[in-house]
Formats: structure tokens, C-alpha cells, sequence
């Protein structure tokens, strides 16, 4: 089950909309204040953030900047729901990393549906990071037994001359073969 977490001063419609989204078959949940909003978030992990933006303690704009700058929380999707609707505010959000900007009201179809779209992109991102990881893990398998090979190589070869020509070997160059070795 996904772990949505709203971060809203609104009781009322904090409450509201995380009944509606359990019925719509997340784990929903919810905080008053941005920094109970922050706390929530290092503590639970949510699969995506729904904030407001005007709050008493700290803004919304702030609980995003401090969500990107904790390396636990940096790349959980982060929805804005405001009543702010100004080119501005939207612009402000973006560019601090949102990856959307819902104008309340809002229907819970069209929240369900924002909800899903960026979970979808997440999902692909985590997808094809993961096979990117996989590549690499091949290669590097791939690559490590040459990197161990090639120094054993030169041991094995000097160890070689040794081992053939110990009797015509002086103890200068065993001395000389056995510092390369």
C-alpha cells in the first residue's frame, strides 16, 4: 500500500482528504504544520508528499527546500495543493523542485489522478535506475577477474624465472625479481 502523506493546517480538510484517499486504497496520513510535516516524512518515508503552501509555522515552500536538502526525503515525489493560484507561486514551487502544483479546490478525481501519475514516474525512474545498477554490477563482474588477473600475471612470470633459472641466478637479481614480485 503507498504512504501519502498531507501536510496541511486545515483540519477539516486534511481530515477529509485523507479519508478520501484511504478509500481510494492508499496509506494516508497527515501533519498540521510543516515541521510536524518534516518530522512525519524523515520518519515514515512516504511514497509522495501533498503540502499547502500558507502555514502558520513554516510555508510550504520551506518544507520543500528542507525535504530536498535531507538525503532521505530528497526524491519523494512532492505535490503542492494550495489556494495560490498566481503564476508566480506555481513558478516558485516548481522551480524549488515540486514535481506538481494542484490549485484547491480540487476534485478528489483529479487528485487521485495526480497522485497516480507521479507515483507512475517514479516507479519508471526506480525501474530504470535499478537496471542501470544492474549494468553495472555485469560490468564490473565482468571487468574484476581481468584486474586480478593482470598483477598475477607479473608475479607468476617472475616467480617463473625464478623457479627455471635458480642456479644461474645470482642473489642480487632473485633480490631484484623477488622486490618486482
Amino acid at each position: 500500500m503507498r504512504k501519502i502523506l498531507f501536510i496541511d493546517d486545515n483540519t477539516s480538510l486534511r481530515e477529509l482528504t485523507i479519508d478520501a484517499l484511504k478509500l481510494e486504497g492508499f496509506e494516508a496520513f497527515g501533519a498540521e504544520t510543516g515541521q510536524q510535516g518534516i518530522n512525519l516524512a524523515k520518519s515514515t518515508s512516504p511514497d509522495l508528499i501533498l503540502c499547502d503552501i500558507l502555514m502558520p509555522d513554516i510555508d510550504g515552500y520551506e518544507v520543500l527546500r528542507q525535504m530536498k536538502a535531507y538525503k532521505q526525503t530528497s526524491l519523494i515525489p512532492f505535490v503542492f495543493l494550495s489556494a495560490l493560484s498566481e503564476r508566480t507561486n506555481v513558478r516558485q514551487g516548481m522551480n524549488l523542485g515540486a514535481e506538481d502544483f494542484l490549485v484547491k479546490p480540487v476534485s478528489l478525481e483529479e487528485l487521485v489522478d495526480t497522485i497516480h501519475t507521479r507515483l507512475r514516474k517514479t516507479d519508471h525512474m526506480n525501474i530504470y535506475i535499478e537496471s542501470l545498477l544492474n549494468d553495472l554490477r555485469e560490468r564490473i563482474t565482468n571487468v574484476m577477474p581481468h584486474e586480478f588477473l593482470t598483477p598475477l600475471n607479473a608475479i607468476l612470470g617472475c616467480a617463473g624465472i625464478i623457479k627455471e633459472n635458480a642456479n644461474n641466478l645470482s642473489r642480487n637479481e632473485i633480490r631484484e625479481i623477488a622486490a618486482t614480485i
